[in-house]
């Protein structure tokens, strides 16, 4: 990763500070590494995880802070190196991709739907793979 200028240093920060101060954080981050991954299709979390439950509130606040972090990437306030070497790609993976997809088909409401964090992933999986092909040196 090239070096954060202190702009997007501080920018990173207050994001990570707003998600860090959501009260039940710890709670809603071991959900979304022990639980979102059991489910296998759209319609299955929502069965699991109707609107309103304890499961969609924590979905929904993860995928949130990942949709902010997709406009503040596109918007080149972050670089989405921050988001794959500091942050491990938090809120990006298969699972969510396909909950959202699914979400886009349910109505004209959601066809706009995780924009951002669409834009993001892609981003993501493209630095990841050149990363693997050309691993940095560290100096």
């Amino acid at each position: 990763m090239g070096k954060l200028t202190k702009d997007q240093a501080e920018v990173a920060l207050k994001w990570f500070a707003t998600m860090r101060s959501e009260p039940d954080i710890q709670k809603i981050q071991e959900w979304w590494y022990t639980e979102l991954p059991k489910v296998k299709s759209h319609e299955e979390f929502n069965i699991r995880y109707p609107v309103g439950s304890t499961g969609w509130y924590y979905f929904q606040t993860m995928y949130r802070y990942s949709e902010i972090m997709g406009e503040l990437v596109y918007q080149g306030l972050v670089p989405v190196e921050f988001v794959l070497d500091a942050l491990g790609g938090v809120g990006f993976n298969d699972t969510v991709k396909m909950i959202l997809e699914g979400r886009r088909k349910e109505g004209p409401y959601n066809a706009l739907v995780a924009e951002n964090w669409e834009w993001l992933y892609k981003q993501i999986l493209k630095y990841r793979d050149e990363a693997i092909k050309q691993p940095r040196r560290y100096k």
